[in-house]
């Protein structure tokens, strides 16, 4: 059972007619996982944090358990690669590169994403867990924050107009706060509705501020949306987890060239392979690679 109070969950809910639909989420244990497990910086634990929730909030509109969600952001700053992966069921993971920058601060004293990350694209691929090629498109970032970024990427790409509000709260142990929500109006909302959405998000506090005032995902939306006919779905934990094992790094290697295995069977040592996503060693021995070669040319013929 969830502890609405304290656990890390995602709910989503359907107010005015159904003319919007908004997920919210506490994502305060998953962002801290990832900063310990990463040893991130103050930058990359912000950065990250919030692409994560915001997978999170973006995957839980998939329509199956086999489906997932990659954002990936690359820019020509110091913090160049932001990836993250996330499911249905509210599992996510990802990773910066690099994981430690120098923090750069905003006039108002904000760590300052966007001129971290630079210059760049948000990237997002939908995969539908059918074994059909993922859906990818590309925008170009516009420099401001993740939440700013995400939302004009569901505008011009996705053609959803949304408000996407995140944030993530340090405090000198790791992560105090994190969380975050997507309000998007659906068919049949008009310019009276659009307006009223953005003036309610504009003047809403920060989604950190109302966590340390004791609020929950659930009291977020009925708060910002006011509908007293609300209709809230099911709430899902949402974690920090990685879905990497032994047989997925095995097909990773199955998929290299024969002449890229033979050389990699020179080494007495084997093969020592790491998961970006969670940091986890594999390692794999001459006899286990002279295996893999084996059925590699065996089921192509090289």
């Amino acid at each position: 059972m969830i502890n609405y109070e304290k656990d890390d969950y995602i709910v989503s809910a359907q107010a005015k007619s159904g003319l919007i639909r908004g997920f919210a989420m506490r994502s305060t244990a998953l962002v801290e996982d990832a900063r310990h497990l990463h040893e991130l910086c103050p930058t990359t634990t912000v950065a990250l944090g919030q692409l994560l929730t915001a997978n999170a909030l973006m995957a839980s509109d998939l329509k199956t358990d086999e489906a997932s969600l990659t954002l990936n952001i690359r820019g020509d700053g110091p913090l160049h690669t932001l990836l993250t992966v996330g499911s249905k069921n509210g599992q996510v993971r990802g990773f910066a590169d690099p994981p430690a920058v120098e923090t750069i601060y905003t006039e108002d004293g904000r760590i300052d994403i966007a001129r971290a990350i630079g210059n760049g694209t948000l990237n997002v691929s939908r995969d539908d867990g059918l074994n059909r090629r993922p859906y990818v498109s590309s925008v170009e970032l516009v420099k401001s924050t993740v939440a700013h970024e995400i939302a004009s990427y569901l505008y011009f790409s996705a053609q959803i107009p949304s408000v996407v509000l995140l944030g993530v709260k340090l405090s000198p142990d790791g992560v105090k706060h994190a969380g975050g929500m997507m309000l998007q109006l659906m068919p049949g909302w008009d310019d009276r509705l659009a307006d009223w959405l953005e003036q309610r998000a504009q003047g809403f506090p920060e989604i950190t501020y109302w966590f340390e005032e004791g609020m929950n995902p659930h009291q977020l939306l009925d708060l910002i949306l006011g509908d007293p006919d609300i209709k809230y779905a099911d709430p899902a934990r949402a974690a920090f987890r990685c879905t990497c094992r032994e047989e997925r790094m095995l097909d990773n290697l199955f998929a290299l060239p024969a002449d890229d295995i033979r050389e990699l069977i020179q080494d007495p040592a084997g093969v020592h392979v790491n998961c970006h996503f969670c940091n986890k060693h594999y390692h794999f021995s001459q006899d286990t690679l002279s295996a893999v070669l084996a059925a590699r040319t065996a089921g192509q013929g090289d």
